[in-house]
């Protein structure tokens, strides 16, 4: 069964990428994180564990990134997703009659 692709994965496969790059063992990411064991990495990494909110600047810093790399993705996606439920035939409909409005009631 395929796994779900959801934030956590995601951001895992981000943080894996990024903790090789970096030459870092899960253990010496664990380590410069302060957290108990590789364990907590691993977890991270197959999205089975989402990263503390207040350790995600200690993470940018470690493995020397920014905010953007680790956040655009999903932020294009919650965009994408916005736009999908947006009903555009009724949202064209909405301003046509907005528009008929005013020319009827000008002057």
């Amino acid at each position: 069964m395929k796994k779900q692709d959801t934030f956590d994965t995601r951001m895992g496969k981000k943080i894996k990428q990024l903790r090789e790059k970096a030459g870092f063992s899960q253990a010496d990411l664990a380590k410069k994180l302060k957290y108990s064991s590789a364990t907590t990495i691993s977890l991270m990494e197959k999205g089975e564990r989402s990263i503390k909110t207040k350790d995600v600047m200690k993470l940018i810093t470690v493995l020397d990134t920014d905010f953007n790399y680790l956040f655009d993705d999903e932020i294009q996606i919650r965009a994408q997703e916005a736009v999908e439920k947006v009903d555009f035939k009724k949202l064209v409909k909405q301003k046509m009659k907005e528009l008929e409005y005013l020319i009827d009631n000008e002057k």
